[in-house]
């Protein structure tokens, strides 16, 4: 029998493969979209235009994307031995990006977003919801790239489990970052009554520590050989700690943001009244 001329298997493969990483790339979107949307509609008076919104999601997504590439190009180093001093392998080299560089960085950039977006915080509370989605839109981008590895990795399961895990911790970890670097430059923004300006770096430097430590504790498996035990303590630190920490920042953000826009509210009245 006569051989089909067109590998016919070959190219439903491939089609289902495809599949997959688009399939990737709209969840990707779905879940940033669906925090954003949520965000924005936390404020019940005077909410943010979606122009607006959209535009610090993009730009969130474009500069916060360009520093993890150059995190990745400058760490493209092949691990040296510094002798007794300290043995730099690859293991220890990819835990020290991921504790170190990659929140210094990304943290600082989405700071940059945020001071290009300044002259649409004209309130304390524009701070949160443009911050969170400055940190959204990367938590978009850098999902797309491990969803990808999650199809190449484990197909429709592996894709399946990397979206739930990171919907639910990177990206809550990435909003709640943003967030608060936004309502500290905003803060700054706006002096008080006696013009007194409020310092908005230490708000970076939270961002950062609560970005090292949510690594830290996804980092922990790099250093566990078995597979299985790999697996079992990513979920535990990695999903669970990680994303029980980054939600309880977000939330206390979010309670806060509702707090400042029913004051705003109430105080606009008050200058209708008079």
């Amino acid at each position: 029998m006569a051989k089909a001329l067109i590998p016919w298997q070959a190219i439903l493969d491939l089609m289902a493969e495809v599949g997959l990483y688009l399939a990737g790339i709209a969840i990707a979107v779905l879940i940033a979209l669906a925090f954003l949307i949520w965000v924005r509609k936390t404020e019940v008076y005077e909410r943010e235009p979606w122009s607006s919104v959209l535009l610090a999601f993009v730009l969130g997504g474009a500069i916060v994307t360009l520093a993890a590439a150059a995190i990745s190009i400058i760490f493209q180093i092949p691990p040296r031995d510094f002798g007794d001093f300290l043995p730099f392998d690859a293991t220890v080299q990819g835990a020290l990006v991921a504790i170190i560089a990659a929140p210094v960085l990304e943290e600082g950039a989405k700071a940059l977003a945020l001071f290009l977006m300044r002259r649409r915080l004209v309130e304390v509370e524009n701070g949160i919801v443009y911050g969170a989605s400055v940190g959204l839109g990367f938590a978009m981008v850098e999902n797309m790239l491990y969803f990808y590895g999650a199809v190449n990795a484990g197909g429709a399961e592996g894709l399946a489990l990397m979206a739930i895990a990171r919907a639910f911790s990177t990206t809550v970890m990435h909003m709640a970052t943003g967030a608060l670097i936004g309502y500290g430059i905003a803060l700054y923004l706006h002096p008080s009554e006696e013009g007194k300006r409020k310092a908005w770096w230490p708000f970076l430097l939270a961002a950062i520590a609560l970005h090292a430590v949510f690594n830290s504790l996804a980092s922990v498996q790099m250093f566990i050989p078995d597979d299985m035990t790999k697996m079992f303590v990513t979920i535990i630190f990695g999903v669970l700690v990680g994303g029980i920490l980054a939600w309880y920042v977000f939330l206390q953000l979010h309670k806060r943001l509702k707090q400042l826009d029913l004051e705003g509210q109430a105080q606009r009245e008050i200058k209708e009244g008079q």
